[in-house]
């Protein structure tokens, strides 16, 4: 009976590890033989046996009539077997319960796009695979429960019956999985599976010519060879019109809820500000405040410089530098907070006049503001109010053609700043030595408007994952007059990005911005913001901005501000990794971002400028890229009194970059728009999936993409997993028009009338496949030029999309190879948080069955003596449940391919880490009481209340000294985007001390202990000794694995981050063994003399 439970429990470990830690079971699992865990299933008699006769002492007495288990066996081994039970069978249920609902409940409520003949495989898989926890339920774990709670005389009475219905269960199971099996033979084969045979019996296979790929030492665009996507250049194009309610997506969009300090009286007004005019004030509440300030400034991309701290009052300017630091303290309240300001550049604003003056002519301002992962379609419904301000006031021109040429961020803005690809310029990517700085080899379009007397800005509010420095090498110099990403640095720092104290971050965002075109009033000005934190991560959070922003935008308008300022604004693209990507419309969407532009009021009312506000409404219905931004950039610059040329047509085919300013070509193509197939939205694809060999010719192009994946990720193999192709989802062809093919001439002499008599073969198409890979079930979306002569793919790594948010899986690539980050999952972390899991149940089993033999089988003496160990035992039981739900919380989000329930409720991951890290501070105060117990011999009764007082103490740091505020970002997992580093410093430096002490006073223990008691003569109290060994035990283990991890922690503080749980890790495995090394001790003195106290 006990090998079958533990043959069930196996069996459930190994489909939980199958499904939620896919890189230890692809890895691993297939390096275990089933030999070896049938072997090893067999070897738990061996277990029952040492339990039966050592731990329950069991010595067999015949007893004549014997006829139950009840007279047969002792109570403890009975107990054993029943807790044993109860206990297995209800992981076993659990496990099986979260399973059954990701499989019936979440897959259908997120609508997957999925072969119905995969669904029919997988709904037999899974229920043959529930079989089975459903009659444990029904046949064990009620019977079990029904044998606890009857009294023992009628359970020995009628043991038979629960027997008979127990085996009566086992014949249903059997039979239920036979007619599973059976239904399951006739089942029709999948797609992937059926194509999979075929693919084997196929013997040639596809040659690969890859474009773009990393193993090439960053050496990008040097390829001479025509482009793949220019034999599709007669490729009608056909912009696609998408509804902003579509029912596909409606759904995934709400009504967010406001940042913390929107919310009004929720945070105390702030004590220091900066006023208009750039002079500090005190709040009314705060002008007996004792204050300090230092201003910062630019080192490097990287790294901020700051002055020295000096007194500030009331009524001070500031005019150090663009950013200040300050503290504040009033009675013992301590309040800080950053301050930023536009300070004159009086260097810029000299040069500015200067050239100005040469210049002889009227230069327009350039108001440019953009957003992050916002498609038209999601800009409109999340900020209508500024759309409705930008058409209906303003004169905005949304390009509604307009359409990406890349992916991310970079892609989207190197070619409008220097009307060039990433790969046509100088390599720039920071990891490889011989990259350069982009303002040694970009030519970015801002230094043309410095050179024309322009001061310049360019600003964005992440710091951490910037557009030219995350992957990038960044810049050495400052790029522009004004650069905040100093200030920004010092934002993420702080922990909650989206509010500085009572002021949300994209209201300071907004001043500043006005500040700036204020300042320089007399000079023109170019400034260039891009804003991505509250639309990066969340489709929804953007819209807490809305108001902010169109009535920042509508009061510079009532200023006239923008009576001579082309006025921009658009985002980089859609969304990218939201569930909406995964959709038609989202695929779409990402593919077509906001782009609004409205010429200046002044320009306006002159005939050049009624003309180009011609031109803009009409190519507002046409095909635009990037790439005709910086040509119309580079129109505003030149823009001059006399000629025009805005009337004539400009030639597509042999410019990639047309201004939205002069006429463009309504049949302009991708191709000449330099839009790659991938990224193309207006292309008619057609299935690719429709024959048997389309279906083959497609699994083995998927097949081929993945082979080229793995060899991509190999440079990095021992941190990445290789990756196996799981599921295609979908497929398309794009092949040139069947007309197109037939056409041979025309039938009549005007030539009116096409002869579509020829028959001439499709020599190559173009294949778009939405893949899904193992381990990590990342979504893949790639386009692929396929050659049907030669047989030959063309296979462009800067045209796949990762479409599922990879979010930290690839964490320990990302610092060496951003490029790689995109196809690897992180084995590091994966693999780290699993043998925490492990070492976390370990712990509590230890623990649990040390408490066990003292209070229930008294297998071990109960002493009052020990009752503070008891009670640290109990804590450390409750400890390793906190923290593998902790450990659990972060390993489903890092697993997941869809939205999960940290998503929906964020804090709830605080909650697990908040209630984990007090009791881990409670567990080292009472081994802090412990020690001082042994050493000063204190009463239990007081000691004991010190650990539990600390609590308050540490919620006191929190709520009040670190002020904390409750605002957890979607899908947060680490401890930065929790905002608790002010919180995580004082735990650090709380243990350190704590673990001093410890350390200090377990000297002062062994030295009495093992010294002076063994020079004095006289009568030892065995109980006394006992507990003094075990106070040097939980030092030692708090030295190994409590001191040594804290002090490597304090010295590399990214490893936490990094290695994920590798302190839990660390400690869970400290106590284990420290549980392990107590009941050795505990049971060679299991005769002992009565307690000292007593």
């Amino acid at each position: 009976m006990i090998i079958r439970a533990v043959s069930v429990i196996v069996i459930t470990l190994d489909r939980t590890f199958a499904v939620f830690l896919p890189i230890t079971y692809h890895k691993s699992r297939q390096n275990i033989s089933n030999s070896a865990i049938v072997a090893l299933v067999s070897c738990y008699p061996i277990v029952c046996n040492i339990i039966l006769w050592n731990i329950c002492d069991y010595s067999y007495e015949f007893v004549p009539g014997c006829v139950n288990v009840g007279c047969l066996l002792n109570q403890c081994y009975i107990k054993y077997s029943l807790g044993f039970e109860v206990v297995t069978h209800s992981i076993i249920a659990l496990i099986s319960l979260i399973l059954a609902i990701k499989l019936y409940v979440w897959n259908d409520c997120t609508k997957n796009l999925k072969s119905k003949d995969i669904e029919r495989v997988r709904h037999h898989a899974n229920y043959i695979a529930l079989i089975d926890p459903f009659i444990i339920i029904v046949f064990d774990i009620i019977p079990s429960t029904a044998t606890a709670m009857i009294p023992s005389k009628i359970w020995e009475g009628y043991g038979s019956p629960f027997t008979g219905f127990r085996m009566s269960g086992y014949a249903i199971e059997g039979f239920l999985v036979q007619r599973a099996l059976k239904r399951r033979k006739g089942t029709v084969s999948n797609f992937n599976n059926s194509t999979s045979r075929r693919n084997n019996n196929h013997k040639s296979s596809i040659s690969i010519t890859v474009l773009h790929s990393d193993r090439n030492g960053g050496k990008l665009g040097r390829n001479k060879e025509k482009k793949p996507f220019d034999l599709l250049k007669n490729q009608k194009c056909t912009i696609p019109k998408l509804d902003i309610n579509g029912s596909e997506v409606i759904h995934f969009f709400h009504t967010p809820k406001p940042l913390a300090c929107q919310i009004s009286g929720n945070v105390e007004e702030d004590w220091v500000f900066l006023d208009d005019e750039g002079v500090i004030r005190f709040s009314r509440n705060r002008q007996r405040a004792k204050c300090q300030m230092q201003y910062f400034w630019r080192s490097n991309d990287d790294d901020n410089n700051y002055g020295e701290m000096i007194d500030i009052k009331d009524g001070d300017r500031f005019n150090g530098s663009d950013f200040g630091s300050v503290t504040c303290y009033q009675g013992f309240t301590k309040w800080t907070t950053l301050l930023w300001t536009i300070t004159q550049n009086e260097e810029a604003h000299e040069r500015a006049k200067k050239l100005t003056k040469l210049e002889k002519r009227k230069s327009y301002n350039v108001y440019f503001l953009g957003f992050d992962s916002l498609s038209q379609m999601s800009f409109r419904r999340k900020l209508p109010k500024t759309v409705k301000f930008l058409e209906e006031t303003l004169g905005s021109v949304v390009l509604n053609g307009y359409n990406i040429v890349g992916d991310g961020t970079p892609q989207a803005f190197i070619p409008i700043l220097t009307g060039r690809t990433e790969t046509e310029l100088p390599l720039s990517r920071k990891r490889f030595p011989e990259s350069k700085y982009l303002d040694e080899i970009y030519p970015m379009v801002w230094m043309n408007y410095s050179d024309k007397g322009y001061v310049t800005m360019f600003g964005e509010d992440m710091h951490q994952v910037a557009t030219f420095t995350y992957r990038l090498k960044g810049f050495n110099h400052q790029p522009t007059d004004h650069y905040p990403r100093t200030f920004f640095k010092d934002v993420e720092y702080r922990g909650d990005s989206t509010c500085i104290n009572s002021q949300p971050v994209h209201k300071i965002w907004f001043q500043n911005c006005e500040r700036f075109m204020n300042v320089y009033k007399d000079v023109p000005r170019f400034l260039l913001m891009h804003q991505g934190l509250l639309s990066h991560d969340d489709i929804n959070l953007v819209g807490v901005e809305d108001i902010d922003l169109s009535d920042h935008l509508n009061h510079m308008n009532h200023e006239g501000i923008f009576d001579d300022s082309f006025v921009i604004v658009m985002a980089d693209h859609g969304h990218r990794f939201a569930k909406l990507r995964e959709t038609h419309q989202g695929q779409l969407e990402e593919r077509m971002p906001f782009f609004s532009i409205s010429i200046p009021k002044e320009l306006r009312s002159t005939e050049k400028g009624k003309l180009m506000e011609k031109n803009l409404r009409e190519n507002s219905e046409k095909l635009t890229s990037p790439f005709d931004m910086h040509a119309s950039l580079m129109d505003i610059l030149n823009l001059s009194p006399h000629g025009s040329g805005f009337d004539e047509m400009q030639d597509a085919s042999s410019e990639r970059s047309l201004s939205v300013f002069r006429p463009i070509p309504t049949n302009r193509t991708c191709a000449q728009a330099g839009i790659e197939p991938h990224w193309c939205t207006c292309l008619s694809w057609k299935s690719a999936v429709d024959t048997s060999e389309d279906r083959l010719l497609t699994k083995r192009i998927a097949t081929a993409v993945v082979d080229q994946l793995n060899k991509e990720i190999s440079a990095e193999k021992d941190l990445c997993a290789p990756l196996t192709l799981s599921t295609i989802l979908d497929a398309k062809k794009l092949i040139p028009d069947k007309d197109l093919l037939a056409y041979t001439n025309v039938k009549d002499q005007d030539g009116f009338v096409p002869d579509l008599s020829g028959n001439t073969k499709t020599a190559f198409a173009h294949y778009q496949l939405k893949i899904q890979t193992t381990p990590g079930n990342a979504i893949y979306e790639v386009t692929l030029f396929y050659d049907m002569i030669n047989g030959e793919l063309k296979m462009d790594f800067g045209a796949i999309s990762h479409v599922n948010k990879y979010g930290d899986n690839p964490h320990c690539i990302i610092g060496r190879n951003f490029f790689l980050a995109t196809f690897c999952m992180d084995t590091i972390v994966i693999a780290v948080s699993s043998t925490a899991i492990f070492f976390l149940a370990l712990a509590i089993i230890t623990n649990s069955w040390l408490l066990f033999s003292i209070f229930v089988s008294q297998k071990l003496k109960k002493s009052s003596s020990l009752a503070l160990f008891y009670a640290k035992f109990a804590v450390d039981i409750v400890f390793g449940f906190a923290d593998l739900i902790t450990v659990f919380l972060m390993l489903s989000k890092l697993l997941s391919t869809s939205p999960g329930i940290l998503d929906y409720q964020p804090n709830l991951y605080f909650y697990a880490v908040w209630s984990a890290l007090t009791i881990s501070n409670l567990r080292t105060f009472f081994v802090l009481t412990i020690n001082f117990d042994r050493v000063f011999a204190i009463a239990n009764s007081v000691l004991i209340l010190i650990p539990f007082l600390h609590i308050i103490v540490d919620n006191s740091v929190l709520w009040g000294f670190c002020e904390f505020q409750l605002n957890i970002p979607s899908g947060c997992i680490t401890s930065i985007c929790l905002g608790m580093s002010c919180y995580i410093k004082y735990l650090l430096a709380l243990e350190m001390v704590a673990h001093s002490i410890i350390a200090s006073t377990s000297l002062l223990l062994a030295g009495k202990l093992f010294i002076w008691n063994n020079c004095k003569a006289g009568v030892k109290s065995k109980e006394l000794e006992r507990a003094n060994q075990l106070a040097l035990i939980d030092a030692l283990i708090i030295f190994i694995f409590g001191i040594v991890p804290a002090v490597v922690m304090t010295i590399f503080p990214s490893l936490f981050e990094k290695l994920g749980s590798i302190l839990i890790v660390a400690k869970m495995s400290g106590n284990a063994l420290e549980s392990y090394l107590v009941y050795r001790a505990l049971k060679r003195n299991k005769v002992t003399t009565s307690t000292i106290y007593d």
